[in-house]
């Protein structure tokens, strides 16, 4: 293959023409480069869970907890009162106190049904252990 650039930048406004030999890859110098792992086997590693199917039951574990406190937020919000006219402040405070544990709670839930609860318990108990040191101090 043959690849051909033109340039305006020699002497009296002349064109000069660069010519250039390319050379295809060959299959066999791609193998020798190494392969940066997938998505899902950088996950595996990560999580230290066995197969890909564990990583997209961890993977939907999260968007579903995601949801359901999305989605639980205005019903609780009608239930105790606040409205659009409440303050911002207040609103914020409330919804931060209402997702944290109420997020905590579902991911152990859909965990549990899809059956990752060991995965999460785990995550779950370095997390209190976590919030215990930073409330506590010990």
């Amino acid at each position: 293959m043959t690849n051909i650039n033109f340039r305006s930048d020699a002497p009296h406004g002349k064109i000069q023409a660069q010519v250039a030999t390319l050379h295809p890859v060959k299959q066999s110098d791609m193998t020798n480069e190494r392969q940066k792992p997938s998505f899902i086997n950088r996950l595996k590693e990560k999580w230290g869970v066995q197969s890909a199917i564990q990583v997209l039951l961890i993977i939907l574990v999260f968007s579903l907890a995601g949801s359901t406190a999305v989605f639980l937020r205005k019903s609780f919000f009608e239930l105790i009162g606040i409205t659009e006219h409440t303050a911002f402040w207040l609103k914020t405070i409330v919804y931060i106190l209402f997702l944290f544990p109420t997020y905590q709670a579902l991911l152990l839930i859909y965990g549990a049904l899809l059956g990752q609860f060991k995965f999460f318990w785990a995550k779950e108990r370095k997390m209190l252990l976590a919030v215990r040191k930073l409330v506590i101090g010990q």
